[in-house]
């Protein structure tokens, strides 16, 4: 069953899934405030999302417990654990961006007030 994957293994596909979202995600901002014509900052991005972020482990995390039983449950999908966290980290990340995300609304609203 699940003996043959490693903790560290299953743990590491959600963390690459979720630095995924999160290159593409600053990647976006960047772009989106380079157009607005205003500074981007890294570290602001990360602390405004701190919430979305510490939301996005504990799913990780959820999800990593949850595993053991899905495959219990479940044998076909065993196949696929290393592919469900990497995508649990990758869409968790992205959801949870999308609830929680205070530096889309802060870029968004640099541009409102530029634009109008």
């Amino acid at each position: 069953m699940l003996a043959n994957y490693v903790l560290l293994k299953l743990i590491g596909m959600s963390v690459l899934g979720a630095l995924f979202h999160l290159c593409l995600k600053l990647d976006s901002k960047s772009k989106t405030a380079k157009a607005a014509k205003q500074e981007f900052s890294t570290k602001q991005y990360f602390f405004d999302e701190k919430f979305a972020i510490a939301a996005n482990i504990i799913a990780q995390a959820i999800v990593l417990i949850w595993t053991p039983e899905l495959v219990s449950n479940y044998p076909a999908l065993e196949g696929w654990v290393l592919a469900i966290n990497g995508m649990a980290g990758f869409s968790g990340s992205y959801l949870l961006s999308l609830a929680f995300g205070a530096a889309s609304r802060k870029v968004n609203k640099m541009i409102d007030e530029k634009t109008n």
